[in-house]
């Protein structure tokens, strides 16, 4: 049995999408009757989900489609992120010649900057900057 968040990451759609869904008859399975909202569902893997085009599917051929997928990626090193992070701040300061703080103030606000690539860099460079750092 599983929960409609979790149809949802395996869908790769919303959980408001599959209460929508059940409520439509695009998910079907034994025992679904007619509520106002199905924010508590358990659905079975048997279920049968139909898509706009009239395929029927069951449940668990998604569920293990996905988790296929899933096996195949690439597992999510931190420190090769945090690698990668480094370069690009490497990258931007090497292209403006300084810290992005001396660039600053040199360039000019990149907020209100006629020039649009400072702009934009200054945008990723400070998003690198604060990954960096742990400023979410």
């Amino acid at each position: 049995m599983y929960t409609t968040g979790q149809i949802a990451t395996y869908f790769g759609v919303s959980t408001t999408t599959i209460n929508n869904w059940l409520r439509d008859k695009r998910i079907v399975y034994p025992g679904l009757d007619d509520k106002q909202s199905y924010k508590q569902a358990r659905i079975p893997d048997t279920a049968t989900y139909k898509s706009t085009n009239g395929k029927e599917t069951v449940l668990r051929e998604v569920i293990q489609e996905y988790e296929h997928q899933k096996a195949l990626e690439p597992e999510y090193d931190e420190v090769d992120r945090m690698k990668s992070l480094v370069q690009a701040l490497l990258t931007f300061e090497a292209k403006y010649g300084g810290k992005y703080e001396e660039v600053s103030a040199r360039l000019g606000d990149p907020q209100s900057s006629a020039d649009w690539k400072w702009a934009r860099d200054a945008d990723e460079w400070s998003y690198v900057i604060k990954e960096i750092t742990r400023e979410r």
